[in-house]
C-alpha cells in the first residue's frame, strides 16, 4: 500500500474517532463507541494538530515549511509531517507550547471494537467459537473479524430456510423485512406474487403468510 493510500484509510478510520470526542482540547485521546485506541502504536513520522484559527494556521504555515493535510471532521485540523530526524514527543511537546496550537496529538493507530454487548453473545458459538460450550475454539465464522470490516449498511436482506423465525424477537423486531406491496391481513395477495399475507415472509409447510417459528428452532 503506498503512502498516500495508507494516509487516506488511516484517516477515514480516524475520522469515526474523531466524532466520538466531545473536546479536543483534552490531552487524553478518548475511544469512542465501537472504537479503541493503542495509546502505544502512532505514527512517527506526523502528528494530528489543531489551529486555534484559520488565520492561525495561515500565521503557522508562513514560518513552517511543513506540508498539512486537512482532517475535514473538525475544523482547523491537520496531518502535520514531521521533519527529518525529528521525534514526536519533541514535536509535541513545542507545539503545545504554540499559542497558535489549540491541541497536538500523535496520530494514534484507531481500531474498530465491535464486540456486541449483549448478555447472550458469549452462546452464539457459530459466530465467535471460544469453545465455551464444549466445541473446538475458533470453528466459527469469525464474525467479530467481519465486523471490524464492516457492518453492514442495513440494504441487504438475508433469506431464512428454517422452521420459521420469531420476527417478534428484540434483535429481530426492528430488522425484520418487510413487505411493503402488502396489506397485513386483508386475506388478498396485493402484491400477486402468488403468497397471500406474506409481511415477514412465507411459511410453506403450513402454507400461510405467517413464518412465525413454531418449532423453536429457526430463531
Amino acid at each position: 500500500m503506498s503512502r498516500n493510500s495508507s494516509r487516506r484509510f488511516r484517516r477515514n478510520r480516524f475520522s469515526g474517532f474523531l466524532a466520538q470526542v466531545e473536546s479536543l482540547e483534552q490531552r487524553a485521546m478518548l475511544a469512542g463507541n465501537g472504537l479503541s485506541v493503542d495509546v502505544n502504536s502512532y505514527a512517527t513520522d506526523r502528528v494530528i494538530v489543531e489551529f486555534v484559527s484559520p488565520a492561525a494556521k495561515a500565521q503557522y504555515v508562513g514560518v513552517a515549511s511543513s506540508q498539512f493535510e486537512s482532517l475535514p471532521i473538525v475544523p482547523n485540523l491537520f496531518l502535520m509531517d514531521l521533519h527529518q530526524g525529528a521525534s514526536v514527543g519533541q514535536a509535541i511537546t513545542a507545539l503545545r507550547n504554540n499559542p497558535l496550537i489549540r491541541m497536538a496529538e500523535p496520530d494514534y493507530s484507531v481500531h474498530l471494537d465491535l464486540t456486541p454487548t449483549d448478555p447472550s453473545f458469549s452462546t452464539t458459538w457459530g459466530l465467535h467459537n471460544t469453545g465455551q460450550l464444549g466445541g473446538t475454539a475458533d470453528a466459527d465464522i469469525d464474525a467479530p473479524e467481519a465486523w471490524e470490516v464492516s457492518t453492514g449498511t442495513g440494504e441487504t436482506i438475508v433469506a431464512v430456510i428454517d422452521s420459521g423465525i420469531d420476527y417478534n424477537h428484540p434483535d429481530l423486531v426492528d430488522n425484520i423485512w418487510v413487505n411493503q406491496a402488502e396489506i397485513p391481513g386483508n386475506g388478498i395477495d396485493d402484491d400477486l406474487n402468488g403468497f397471500i399475507d406474506d409481511i415477514h415472509g412465507y411459511d410453506f409447510v403450513n402454507e400461510d403468510g405467517d413464518p412465525m417459528d413454531d418449532n423453536d428452532h429457526g430463531t
